[in-house]
């Protein structure tokens, strides 16, 4: 609207008859409306693997408390896949480590974690072969990672504490899906649930895991801080649809462990095995997280961590990181 019709627009108002002065202001209420709100054109599309502390988001899809015309849950394989598909603008929304998020911070893109989905007690793990009975053991041997920052985190962790550096080992580069075949080819592999439970049927053996490091590797939600003004009803459906299926998925297993069978592969013994490895925070715990700082003092102490080792190359300012509106209700 230029300033000559802002000008002009009282004096029509004024001399047009009560009917028809109604309704121009009925039209320019609703040019006004239309200029300065916007709604979704798309639906919200949000990535995510497989890991087990995922699950929650399926089961929600699942039983029905997720709109599919509203929100889109994309699988992928890995978590390279998602980070590569959020740098292409491809996701609005995202499962993701934190140590991921800092490493999507440093590169440029404007996100906001909006809540905590699970964190890794024992359930990210260094799995060898049988006759590797030490992690020291793996001197001059390979092993299989994944070329993201939690898979550095997790091998970083697990070669400190046996004094060792990653010089004295050959990395081989391995997807989340390729971890099984990777195993096969490798004399260990840095991997997590549900495939962690797999390699150690197979007689894999658990050499180092995520217990010892608690607080360091934690999943979050991330959303993209330019789709929350569009997107802000169905982000709020979304952590709604979620904590409905976490709670499905804690009262209701009879329900729930089939879904989980058939998407992990994974028989009911296995899988609860397999969640002894994680916490999952209900919303009453997400509030806590958020409010009490301890969510920030955690990224802060992994952020020292991952500079200290050059998985980052610069700091990031996460001062606007967390946003704790959705999960607050």
């Amino acid at each position: 609207m230029s300033l000559t019709q802002d000008k002009e627009t009282p004096s029509l108002l004024i001399n047009a008859p009560g009917i028809y002065r109604h309704v121009l202001l009925l039209i320019i209420y609703a040019v006004l409306c239309s200029a300065c709100t916007k709604s979704p054109s798309m639906p919200l599309s949000v990535g995510a693997n497989n890991w087990i502390g995922y699950q929650p988001l399926y089961i929600a899809r699942e039983l029905g408390y997720l709109d599919n015309k509203s929100i889109k849950l994309v699988e992928l394989n890995s978590s390279t896949d998602i980070m590569q598909e959020l740098r292409a603008g491809q996701l609005h929304a995202a499962a993701l480590t934190m140590d991921e998020t800092l490493t999507m911070l440093e590169e440029g893109l404007d996100l906001q974690v909006i809540m905590v989905i699970d964190i890794s007690a024992g359930g990210d793990a260094l799995v060898a072969k049988p006759g590797y009975e030490q992690i020291k053991d793996l001197t001059g041997k390979s092993i299989a990672v994944e070329y993201t920052a939690v898979g550095a985190v997790l091998l970083e962790a697990a070669l400190n504490s046996a004094n060792m550096a990653l010089a004295d080992i050959e990395t081989v580069p391995c997807e989340f899906y390729q971890h099984i075949d990777c195993y096969s080819s490798a004399d260990a592999v840095v991997t997590f649930e549900p495939n962690k439970t797999k390699l150690v049927e197979r007689g894999g053996i658990v050499l180092f895991d995520s217990s010892s490091i608690i607080g360091r590797i934690i999943d979050v939600l991330v959303v993209r801080t330019e789709v929350m003004p569009i997107y802000a009803p169905v982000i709020e459906e979304l952590v709604d649809g979620y904590f409905k299926g976490l709670q499905a998925f804690t009262l209701n297993t009879s329900q729930v462990y089939p879904i989980l069978q058939d998407r992990t592969g994974l028989t009911k013994e296995e899988l609860e095995l397999s969640y002894k490895g994680i916490l999952m925070p209900a919303r009453s715990r997400n509030i806590e997280l958020f409010k009490s700082n301890e969510l920030q003092e955690q990224t802060l102490s992994l952020l020292d961590i991952m500079l200290e080792r050059e998985l980052l190359k610069k700091p990031v300012d996460i001062t606007t990181l967390f946003n704790s509106d959705y999960v607050a209700g």
